[in-house]
């Protein structure tokens, strides 16, 4: 939490546990916004995080489309 994100988990990476993501302040996809988030997942897939990502949004247009910059990160060999 914070705006200085990169700070923010580098300085508590090997305490993170939980992470949940969401948009600011649309809550919408994350593929959009203030944060690169597959600069993101690549700094948790670097620091070994395992655990689950938790995802709050509200789609801008349905679900279907909405979870389809999920499959654009696993096809560049990123998880979401």
């Amino acid at each position: 939490m914070g705006s200085d994100i990169r700070t923010t988990f580098r300085a508590g990476q090997d305490r993170i546990g939980h992470i949940r993501i969401a948009v600011v302040p649309e809550r919408h996809e994350p593929d959009d916004g203030e944060l690169n988030y597959p600069w993101v997942f690549r700094r948790l897939d670097a620091a070994g995080h395992a655990d689950w990502i938790g995802w709050e949004y509200i789609p801008c247009d349905d679900t279907e489309a909405g979870l389809a910059c999920v499959a654009r990160w696993r096809r560049r060999g990123r998880r979401a």
